[in-house]
Formats: C-alpha cells, sequence, structure tokens
C-alpha cells in the first residue's frame, strides 16, 4: 500500500499501525487524534516507513511520541501545526533527508536524540522550551545553524555536537553563562553569536535577525 487516507471519524490509531510499512508514501491523518504515540510498544507511529516523504499532522495533535518518524530516510516535508507541545525522544532520528522544520511556538519538550542523525541544515528552537536534551542533534553533520532562545536553561550531552556550528543565541553573553552546559554538550569550534537589535558598538560576535534571517552585524552586515 503506497497512500492511505484515513477518515475523520477515526479519533483513535492503534499501536505500531504504519510501523515497517516500507510502501507508504504519503498518508492522510484523521483530524480527530490527538496523539502519534504508542505507549505498549518501542516502535513509533511510523517507524521505519523508509518511503514516506511527506507528512501533514492535523490540528489538535498535542504531541508526537517516541520514535514516531524514526528511519523515515525518505522524508522530506512534515507539517507541524501550532498546539503541539511535545516530540519524543528520537522522534525524527535517520531522517536523513529532512533538511527543514518549523517547529511551532506551542512546543514545551524536546526529548533526547529527537533529531539525531537527521538531515537538518538549520533549525530555531522554540522559545517555550526550557533544555536542550542529550544528543538532540546528534551526528547531525549537515546542522549548520541553531537560534536558541533565553528560555534554555540546560544543553545535555553532545548535544549541538556538530563541527563549525553556529549558534545564535537570543540573549547576552552574561546570560548565555548561566545555562548549564554538559562538558561536550557543544563542539570546541562552534561559534555563539549573541543578539544585539541595534548595531553595538563593541567588538564581540554579535547577531540580528534580518528579514527572518539570523544576520551577524559587522561592517558589511553580511548574513551567514
Amino acid at each position: 500500500m503506497k497512500t492511505i487516507v484515513i477518515p475523520d471519524t477515526v479519533t483513535d490509531l492503534g499501536a505500531d499501525i504504519f510501523a515497517n510499512c516500507t510502501a507508504l508514501e504519503s498518508v492522510t491523518l484523521p483530524k480527530g487524534i490527538t496523539e502519534l504515540k504508542n505507549e505498549k510498544s518501542s516502535y513509533g507511529f511510523f517507524s521505519k516507513c523508509t518511503s514516506l516523504t511527506t507528512v501533514v499532522i492535523p490540528e489538535g495533535v498535542t504531541t508526537l511520541g517516541d520514535n514516531c518518524f524514526n528511519g523515515c530516510n525518505s522524508l522530506t516535508s512534515v507539517t507541524i501545526p501550532n498546539g503541539v507541545k511535545s516530540i519524543g525522544k528520537s522522534c525524527f532520528r535517520g531522517c536523513s533527508e529532512l533538511k527543514t522544520i518549523n517547529l511551532p511556538s506551542s512546543i514545551e519538550t524536546i526529548s533526547e536524540r529527537a533529531f539525531q542523525q537527521s538531515g537538518i541544515t538549520e533549525i530555531t528552537i522554540p522559545e517555550n522550551v526550557k533544555s536542550i536534551d542529550k544528543y538532540t542533534f546528534y551526528n547531525c553533520s549537515a546542522l549548520e545553524s541553531i537560534v536558541i532562545p533565553t528560555s534554555i536553561t540546560s544543553i545535555g550531552d553532545k548535544a549541538l555536537s556538530i563541527e563549525n556550528l553556529k549558534i545564535y543565541y537570543y540573549g547576552t553573553d552574561e546570560q548565555y553563562g548561566t545555562i548549564a552546559i554538559t562538558e561536550g554538550a557543544i563542539a570546541e569550534n562552534a561559534t555563539v553569536y549573541y543578539y544585539s537589535e541595534s548595531e553595538p558598538s563593541s567588538d564581540g560576535n554579535y547577531w540580528y535577525m534580518k528579514e527572518g534571517v539570523p544576520t551577524v552585524w559587522d561592517k558589511n552586515s553580511e548574513t551567514v
């Protein structure tokens, strides 16, 4: 089966319902469901659906459970609606073709290994998230930049251990210094930039947002 449409009259989907459906390319989910998680299984809803390319998560869903899209190595597009509050462990792990993802402001929790070994190139962490758990972006070799809010209080083991990563922090260097950062959480050659809405008068690594793109303050105001 390559395509499936589930009617809106369905309000509950069983454990492992799509796991290992390697031929499945697209699915339309019902509007009545609120969670995509399996409490009775180590598999996720779409674990190892290796042909799945696009998923639109319906309004009303609040939880993307553990391993939800783990191993979906053809997945290129996921639409997450505002209202989703949590992204489970290893949710997008191994989604090597997933280059971009927009996380809604409603997100409060991003669990460990959520994007491990994914193809994400850039990402903005929503301001309600308090921590970047261990291994969240581990082995995301394509990840070039991440925007981090001042709500972050901790960064776990190897969460951001990506070579040459650009970290755009929405606060001052003093605020950044209060984050509990586990040793090895961030690559040694990563660069942290601090937010400044106006052009700073002192030297240092500063950035601002220009038309939705993180932009480094320098004499040329070059976008990076």
